[in-house]
């Protein structure tokens, strides 16, 4: 009998046999890319010792030890089939299920889920066939060929069909996108190892292990889904006739089935929003080191401009620091000037009528001298600065 188990099946065999052919058309003894593949590291080589030679890449350990890192990276997935699939093929296709597993234990099992929901979808379509042609109507001739068990059994055939197509979507469909991004695999690792495609690469997982969680989560929600779809399709089982007349159970069953649609959309969502910000190296806003910089391609006279900008911005922060500082010191010394041009005001205003003391000098020379004191006193130059309006 055919169902959603036995196609699940067939595509869990086949997805081992074409990753399997195409790592080796690939990359195999007689693969297509291997020349390729020794062409694009001869350059990586290439590149790192043009970078050593005329001082854009610095020899330190931070700076060699990702290039090497990715040198033998690339060399082992692309170049060693038992290495791509324990890894991988292993972690991508049976590392999900094997944690449903241990979070549901055998409710997570997809096999398992695949065999229950046939069980329902055959349920599904025996109901809808009795209800369809063995329970009478009185008033199906009166309201039209919709009427009574026919629009019941067409209700239940349109659940039926909504749960067959969410579940094969989120079951049959993945695994057969996530087969063909694995069988390309290894031609989006060798992408990784230039700065310029490694977003390449970032997207290739990012996609991979969204077909790889969605089956994941189906299974375990989904599991919860039939528990509560199950019970009811059993009493309308027992009774046809009572729910074709009632009609409150078939509608509860169709929007049960609504439900279940809208879950398996909502957890495809799910796992595109957990892998769609996931990014691997630095992140956006940590600056690039003088390696990474040089990595990227950018020249020498990029990186000293970069410097020299820095050291600019310092440089503008100090001589801003400074304009305030002597503003500020200018306007204390208006300020003293002011007070002292009127305290000599007021001394010379006094002069005319002096206080006579013991030991004081005449009017006229209290007079010079209080003329003398402002004479003495000079207004204080404004610093000029560059750019600054006065």
């Amino acid at each position: 009998m055919l169902g959603i188990s036995n196609a699940l099946g067939a595509v869990d065999c086949n997805v081992g046999l074409l990753v399997t052919s195409s790592y080796g058309r690939l990359f195999g003894t007689e693969g297509v890319f291997g020349t390729v593949l020794t062409g694009l590291l001869t350059l990586y080589v290439g590149f790192v010792a043009l970078g050593l030679m005329t001082g854009r890449t610095r020899l330190t350990l931070s700076g060699m030890v990702p290039k090497v890192l990715a040198i033998g990276l690339v060399l082992t997935f692309a170049t060693s089939w038992p290495a791509y699939h324990a890894l991988v093929f292993g972690l991508l296709v049976g590392g999900p299920e094997q944690l449903a597993t241990a979070l549901a234990g055998a409710n997570g099992d997809t096999l398992g889920f695949a065999n229950r929901l046939d069980l329902l979808l055959d349920a599904f379509a025996t109901l809808a066939k009795v209800i369809g042609d063995n329970v009478p109507s009185s008033d199906a001739k009166a309201l039209g060929p919709l009427a009574g068990p026919q629009i019941a059994s067409a209700l239940v055939w349109l659940s039926g069909m909504m749960i067959l197509l969410a579940s094969a979507g989120a079951l049959v469909l993945t695994r057969i996108v996530l087969a063909l991004l694995l069988a390309i695999g290894p031609v989006f690792i060798v992408f990784g190892l230039f700065r310029q495609t490694r977003g390449l690469l970032e997207a290739w997982l990012r996609t991979s292990l969204l077909f790889a969680l969605a089956p994941t989560l189906t299974v375990l929600a989904g599991s919860a889904a039939l528990t509560l779809l199950t019970p009811l399709v059993d009493i309308i089982a027992q009774d046809p006739a009572g729910a074709v007349a009632d009609l409150r159970p078939i509608i509860e069953l169709f929007l049960g089935s609504l439900v279940y649609v809208g879950l398996v959309a909502m957890l495809m969502w799910a796992s595109a929003s957990l892998v769609r910000g996931w990014r691997f190296g630095r992140s956006e806003g940590e600056p690039a080191s003088f390696d990474q910089v040089h990595q990227a391609g950018l020249p020498p006279t990029t990186l000293h401009g970069a410097a020299s900008a820095s050291a600019a911005t310092l440089a503008t922060d100090a001589r801003v620091n400074g304009i305030v500082v002597a503003l500020s010191r200018a306007g204390r010394d208006d300020m003293a000037i002011q007070t002292a041009s009127i305290r000599v005001e007021q001394v010379a205003a006094n002069g005319s009528n002096p206080i006579s003391a013991p030991g004081t000098g005449s009017p006229a020379g209290t007079q010079r001298r209080t003329e003398g004191l402002a004479q003495g006193l000079r207004a204080a130059r404004r610093p000029h600065f560059a750019g600054v309006v006065q």
